[in-house]
């Protein structure tokens, strides 16, 4: 997993965005159906020990049920959870919501000091961790999240980027041969670079 973080310019239109982001019904469907199998599996294995009719009894008894089937149901239930997480950033204040519009936090985004952006190997695996002097929390980098901060040209910087650097290295002034896009972020990169410039990932 790649850790990069939002650069001062970025982290102040960060600050700016407006709007609720939700998740795409296709992804919201894969989230549940991925936490189903999980919760049908530890289901059944703590139906094979405390239902009478089952037959024959796991080795272990309620033992192996409950070491077994209750992490099975955790991680299920974990993901359905995640399937019907949103947010909502309005009037500086950043908001989450669980099942039944439910809210699960709020924080002042005024008093955020970073934003990291932690790059999984697909774009459904990628997560931004917003850091408060006295709290932290992850959110899950939604579509709609991450089209909001790309019409607002909010880069990604490496650690050790210069603040406020949201354009390509030096380097690329001294190009040679065609330019190329990066398959992984769409970002333009020049024909010398053998690395995306913006996400680091490997030219295709």
């Amino acid at each position: 997993m790649l850790n990069k973080k939002l650069d001062a310019q970025g982290l102040k239109g960060f600050r700016a965005l407006e709007g609720e982001f939700r998740q795409d019904a296709a992804e919201s469907r894969r989230l549940q159906f991925l936490g189903m199998m999980p919760i049908a599996a530890g289901g059944w294995i703590l139906a094979t020990v405390y239902w009478p009719g089952i037959h024959p009894k796991p080795v272990g008894g309620w033992v192996f049920a409950l070491l077994m089937g209750v992490p099975f149901l955790v991680f299920g239930f974990y993901f359905v959870k995640q399937s019907f997480q949103w947010y909502r950033i309005e009037q500086g204040r950043i908001q989450a919501f669980g099942t039944s519009r439910k809210m699960l936090w709020e924080e002042e985004l005024a008093a955020l000091e970073r934003v990291e952006l932690k790059l999984g190997r697909h774009r459904r695996e990628d997560f931004l961790h917003l850091y408060w002097p006295h709290i932290s929390h992850s959110i899950r980098l939604l579509a709609s999240l991450r089209a909001a901060l790309e019409s607002r040209a909010i880069y990604v910087s490496d650690d050790e980027s210069e603040e406020g650097e949201t354009d390509p290295p030096a380097a690329a002034h001294e190009s040679t041969g065609p330019s190329w896009k990066c398959k992984h972020c769409g970002e333009e990169n020049p024909g010398n670079f053998d690395a995306c410039w913006k996400c680091e990932q490997a030219r295709v």
